[in-house]
């Protein structure tokens, strides 16, 4: 045969099959001319074979890098998903945060607003000659011994509010001498 015979051969078994065939060293030739033509009637089957063969050959290398690329991506994956947590675990501290800080907002209105009220209603409108029940005659011991009578009612709801107002209003009376003076009793000798 001419050398390059088999590139214009384009089943790879016949050219194995033809190379085979006249072969001088006994190991590697085919016995017979029946071994031959049964390797010829077996071609299609071959091919079938190997063609099934390549593509489970590919299927395994195909596998075989989807498993690298994923082992690859496996310390990102984790270190994305431990710093979304981190970011969940901030965010709900820093919500928490100003749930508390709203509340405590809201309590801090609540309680300038119950002050303002208290200051306008009870003390500031009962001085007023026009508005005040005992009209200009009202005197200011009375005005605030009545607002001291509102303070349970209006603080019912804050007891710190109250309490700092009743310290306030304990203090203006201690300070203008509304507090009844102890009568002292003299022994008699």
């Amino acid at each position: 045969m001419v050398s390059g015979w088999e590139d214009s051969i384009p089943d790879a078994f016949l050219v194995e099959d033809l190379f085979l065939a006249p072969l001088v060293n006994p190991k590697r030739r085919m016995t017979s001319a029946i071994e031959f033509a049964a390797c010829l009637r077996d071609r299609d089957a071959r091919n079938a074979r190997a063609q099934q063969l390549h593509q489970s050959s590919q299927q395994a290398q195909t596998v075989e890098q989807a498993l690298a690329r994923s082992s690859a991506r496996k310390p990102y994956v984790i270190a994305l998903v431990l710093a979304l947590a981190f970011g969940l675990l901030t965010a709900l501290g820093f919500q928490q945060s100003a749930v508390r800080a709203r509340n405590l907002a809201q309590n801090e209105l609540a309680r300038a607003t119950a002050l303002s009220e208290f200051l306008n209603d009870d003390l500031i409108s009962r001085t007023n000659p026009l508005v005040a029940t005992q009209g200009p005659e009202a005197t200011l011991r009375d005005v605030l011994l009545a607002a001291r009578a509102r303070v349970a009612v209006r603080f019912a709801k804050q007891p710190m509010t109250e309490t700092s107002i009743r310290a306030s209003l304990g203090s203006l009376f201690e300070s203008i001498d509304f507090f009844p003076k102890p009568k002292l009793k003299r022994a008699k000798h």
